[in-house]
C-alpha cells in the first residue's frame, strides 16, 4: 500500500467519524437541553456548548484509540522498504533508516 493511499485512507475515516459524531452529539446535547428544560427550566441555548463538548470528547477518545495505533513501527518499516524497493533512497539511507526505527 501506498504511503499517500495509507493517509487518504486514514483522513478519510477521520471525516466519516468525525460527521457520524457530531449528528450524534448534538442529538444527545439536544436530548439532553431538552431534560434539563423539563426538570430545571433551563433554556434550550445549551445545545450547540454541550453537542460541541461532546464533539470533541468524542473525537478526542476516537483518535486516542483508533488512529494513535494505526501507524505502527511495522508500518514505518514497510514503507521504508517500499521506498527502497521503488530506488527512492540507497541502500546506505535504508540501513541508516531501519536502525534509527528499530533502536
Amino acid at each position: 500500500m501506498k504511503e499517500t493511499d495509507i493517509l487518504k485512507t486514514v483522513f478519510n475515516f477521520f471525516i466519516i467519524d468525525l460527521v457520524i459524531f457530531a449528528i450524534f452529539s448534538f442529538l444527545i446535547a439536544f436530548i439532553i437541553a431538552i431534560l434539563l428544560n423539563i426538570t430545571l427550566g433551563v433554556s434550550r441555548e445549551f445545545i450547540s456548548p454541550i453537542g460541541f463538548v461532546l464533539l470533541l470528547v468524542l473525537m478526542w477518545w476516537n483518535y486516542k484509540y483508533r488512529y494513535e495505533e494505526t501507524f505502527k513501527e511495522e508500518d514505518a518499516i514497510k514503507v521504508l522498504e517500499l521506498r527502497y524497493a521503488k530506488g527512492k533512497i540507497t541502500k546506505e539511507e535504508y540501513k541508516q533508516m531501519k536502525k534509527d526505527l528499530e533502536g
